[in-house]
């Protein structure tokens, strides 16, 4: 059965006695894999000792040759979901171009979220910051 949350968010906040779920909660699923996505795409390589790869790249290796990085960057992001995030399958990231403001890197994460009846799609939007990191939004 595919639990809605991960391992250290039901250790954060146990499920109270007598209080197992039987039905999954895609709603709460999402929340979870959005979460995770946010604190892998803004850790970096070799931040995590356990698993050196966790994470993407420092982003000022993209950065400084901007537009040319924009294929490694999309590259680095879907195959760092595809390794760390078994919740989702045949993810795809996408260079998103904005025509009104050149220089904002987005893409968009296209995926199936894996579930006990069905895979369900989902997407989710980054946005790329020199300073903030990576946000990741529904």
């Amino acid at each position: 059965m595919i639990n809605d949350r991960t391992l250290f968010e039901r250790l954060a906040a146990p499920t109270p006695q007598g209080g197992h779920v039987t039905r999954l909660d895609v709603a709460r699923l999402r929340r979870s894999v959005l979460s995770h996505l946010r604190n892998m795409l803004n850790s970096r390589h070799g931040h995590a000792p356990a698993q050196p790869d966790y994470g993407i790249p420092d982003l000022n290796e993209f950065m400084y040759a901007f537009p040319e990085s924009k294929e490694p960057m999309r590259q680095a992001i879907q195959t760092s979901i595809e390794k760390y995030e078994p919740r989702l399958k045949n993810v795809r990231a996408t260079w998103v171009p904005d025509e009104d403001d050149p220089l904002n890197i987005r893409f968009e994460i296209t995926a199936r979220l894996v579930t006990d009846d069905k895979d369900v799609p989902v997407s989710f939007t980054t946005n790329v910051g020199s300073v903030a990191g990576i946000e990741v939004v529904e």
